[in-house]
């Protein structure tokens, strides 16, 4: 099928109509403003362009749900949707829709549940302040899921989100939101998702979040918010993803975390956490992703960390999230998506897969129960003041894929199980064997290298972090995998570039997206998940490929992955 049939105009007492996942084009015809008692319409997943007719909300009063995600749909919004009272679900996202969002849609809309409008060009309720519309509730008093990431919408989070007092998903992400928390949010009993990352959030995080008992994702990241993490956070004891990353978070990491059994992911890098890391992270029976790196963390390593060998799972841990993760190495930007297992299903696995303690001020020995996080994919321990031997027990670890103990004070033989491995030893001078020079006297031992000042090692921190180390996580529905790739480059100031590619059904369709847009902006010599022909020996396909991608802008080949339409 090409294109809508204009014979469908002739079936007036039609309720509901689904042309999703077909290769359907042009635009959607006004002749659908004349389905008066149509209920459901789905025209998601097609190639469909043009605007939307603003019949369709004018005539069609009855509509309960509409679908038209993943086209290549533009233009406003129409204010005709505001009749539209029995609305309960409204998707327009992955479109190329712009301008402001009608304050007056939301104000009648007293049956909406689900508002997805991510991955527009939307700037919010007006061309001027573009905002999120203040007095959208109580008008959507039902609305249960409020999805506005990756558009252009600016100001602050509205206090009178907390009069829709159903919602339990908010996702404001990747917008130029500032300003702070509302803490009127915390009157909110259902929320389950605040999710906010790169935006320009600032101040603390309100202490009446703990109110929100049904919080299971507080994903924060890549924001200016500051002071410290309030231990009224810890009653919300269905915690199960909490995101800090990279914003100005001070004082210590509480011992309270402990007491979050269902806590999968902690991610708290790139901030200025003082103190030790508490014991009491190895009661977080289900932590499975623990992310401490760059902050200025001091004393030695727990022993214990995370999920431990022969704990009892619980049941739906992160059963609506998995994480996939892309990492970095060198100047050049070359890396891969390390699958394995891609984290998708945490519960099966046994302990912790992630640790990253690096850019802190560790000091003590690398502890040997770490060999018994059999599940452990990556650990980075770099630039600390760790001291002693490698453990022998590390070798135990089959899955380990990246181990980074560079920029310490190790000294003895490094395992023989890590000898044919990529792993990083430098500038721990007392360290010997393959891939470092031979064993002199058994063990090699020297004077360990001088601590770097603190303004220096800062400094690095800060820039390698992302530069040289960065391990990117992507949120993902049920069922769905979005990557976010992060390109960057050395320059006076580094600077980084977010490509969203868009959500994917399989984990070999989100693998395929980021070979194709590798290859774009690296050419042949991009490290990709599927092995590529070697230069010469491309077959035809091959080359075909590759010549499109020539022929094609950046831009162009990353919107075609995002609506599924390259091929």
């Amino acid at each position: 099928m090409d294109s809508i049939p204009l014979s469908l105009a002739n079936c007036s007492n039609i309720k509901a109509l689904n042309l999703s996942y077909n290769l359907l084009t042009g635009e959607i015809s006004r002749s659908f403003g004349e389905f008066t008692d149509l209920q459901r319409l789905d025209l998601s997943h097609n190639r469909i362009t043009g605007w939307i007719p603003s019949e369709l909300g004018s005539s069609c009063a009855s509509l309960l749900e509409l679908k038209l995600s993943y086209n290549n749909i533009s233009g406003p919004i129409p204010v005709t949707f505001s009749p539209s009272s029995w609305l309960q679900l409204l998707d327009l996202s992955n479109n190329n829709l712009s301008g402001p969002f009608p304050d007056t849609i939301l104000q009648n809309m007293g049956s909406l549940e689900n508002l997805l409008l991510s991955n527009n060009m939307i700037s919010g309720s007006n061309k001027v302040s573009g905002v999120i519309p203040p007095d959208m509730c109580p008008g959507a008093a039902s609305l249960e899921e409020l999805r506005l990431p990756d558009n252009l919408i600016i100001g602050e989070i509205p206090p009178k989100l907390s009069e829709c007092s159903q919602l339990k998903m908010i996702d404001l992400s990747m917008n130029f939101l500032n300003g702070s928390i509302p803490p009127e949010l915390g009157a909110l009993e259902s929320l389950e998702r605040l999710i906010a990352l790169f935006n320009g959030l600032e101040g603390s995080l309100p202490q009446v979040l703990g109110k929100c008992r049904n919080l299971k994702d507080l994903i924060l990241n890549n924001n200016h918010i500051s002071g410290e993490i309030p231990i009224e956070l810890f009653n919300c004891s269905n915690l199960e993803w909490i995101s800090l990353t990279i914003n100005k978070i001070t004082g210590k990491i509480q011992p309270g975390f402990g007491i979050l059994f269902r806590l999968a992911v902690l991610q708290l890098a790139n901030n200025s956490l003082t103190g030790e890391i508490p014991g009491e992270l190895g009661n977080c029976n289900s932590l499975v992703w623990l992310d401490l790196n760059s902050n200025k963390l001091t004393g030695e390593i727990p022993p214990r960390l995370g999920r431990q060998l022969g704990a009892k799972a619980l049941q739906g841990i992160l059963s609506g999230n998995t994480l996939a993760f892309v990492r970095y190495v060198g100047n050049s930007c070359k890396g891969r998506m390390y699958s394995g297992p891609v984290l998708s299903l945490f519960t099966q696995y046994q302990t912790l897969e992630y640790l990253d303690l690096s850019y802190n001020e560790l000091r003590g020995i690398i502890p040997e129960e770490i060999g018994d996080m059999i599940a452990l994919q990556v650990l980075e321990l770099a630039h600390n003041q760790l001291s002693g031997e490698i453990p022998t027990t590390l070798g135990k670890l089959k899955n380990l894929g990246v181990f980074d103990a560079s920029h310490n004070r190790l000294q003895g033989q490094i395992p023989e199980s890590f000898s044919n491995l990529s792993f990083l030893y430098a500038n721990n001078p007392g360290l010997c064997r393959v891939p470092l020079p031979e064993c002199r006297n058994g063990n090699n031992q020297e004077e360990a290298t001088p601590v770097v000042d603190d303004s220096r090692r800062r400094r690095r921190a800060a820039t390698t972090s992302w530069v040289n180390n960065v391990v990117l996580g992507a949120l993902i529905s049920i069922a769905s995998i979005c990557i976010l790739i992060g390109t960057k480059m050395f320059r006076e100031n580094i600077k980084h570039q977010r490509v969203w590619l868009g959500t994917f059904n399989e984990e070999d369709e989100a693998a395929r997206a980021y070979d194709v847009a590798a290859l774009r902006y690296r050419g042949r010599d991009a490290v990709t998940n599927f092995k590529q022909p070697e230069k010469g020996q491309a077959d035809q396909d091959s080359e075909i490929e590759l010549s499109f991608l020539d022929s094609h802008s950046k831009a162009e080949i990353v919107d075609m992955l995002r609506k599924h339409t390259y091929s």
